[in-house]
């Protein structure tokens, strides 16, 4: 969350609470100047709350969008499925969103640049032509059910900035091999976040 963004939702809590004050005086004593105040007050609450919300939903960056900054290369795009097909996500992406790719056949590997922070809910799931995944070097979430049921994926290097890993993330990926960078679980792992109890190496390095 921006700075500019923590600066306006801490001004509507003011005018918030400034509000509520008003409106507890105007209950003790009815007060025809306090009643103008408290709804300008409102108002401006309401009116503040609703751009916030409009603005936020402008920048938030949709699925389509996303999409369209990332690319597939190929060697044969006439194929319905190809060896050499690579999925590079880049561009200022900071998150992948839940089921964005779910269920993509198209996808064998898999490139994050370092700007991802999070990959969502079921992200990759059911992608079963994935054999390897390459996370960013400052990934922190990976959420349920991200990789699972990529029957295909062998190979995953999970770095120790990821904090939070969900429940049955990596489920019937039975060829998968998992390497950590960390020399242990983390606080933060949700206790099934290895469900299937595939091998999972600690204290690795990235191949």
């Amino acid at each position: 969350m921006n700075k500019k963004l923590l600066r306006q939702i801490f001004l509507i809590g003011c005018n918030t609470i400034t509000a509520v004050c008003l409106l507890i005086n105007i209950i003790r004593e009815p007060d025809p100047f306090l009643i103008t105040a408290f709804s300008i007050m409102s108002v401006s609450v309401i009116m503040m709350t609703i751009l916030l919300f409009i603005k936020h939903n402008d920048n938030k960056p949709t699925t389509e969008n996303v999409v369209e900054e990332t690319k597939i290369v190929s060697d044969n795009n006439n194929e319905e499925h190809n060896d050499n097909e690579l999925l590079i996500i880049d561009n200022n992406i900071e998150e992948i969103y839940n089921s964005m790719y779910m269920n993509d056949l198209n996808i064998k590997e898999v490139r994050m640049e370092n700007n991802i922070i999070k990959i969502g809910n079921s992200a990759f799931k059911w992608c079963s032509y994935l054999t390897k995944v390459t996370l960013s070097e400052n990934l922190e979430h990976i959420g349920l059910n991200a990789f699972s049921n990529c029957h295909n994926l062998e190979y995953i290097f999970i770095p120790k900035s990821v904090k939070y890993i969900g429940g049955w993330a990596f489920d019937k990926c039975s060829k998968l091999t998992i390497y950590c960078e960390a020399e242990s679980q983390p606080e933060g792992w949700e206790n099934n976040w290895n469900s299937s109890n595939l091998e999972v190496i600690w204290g690795a390095s990235k191949k």
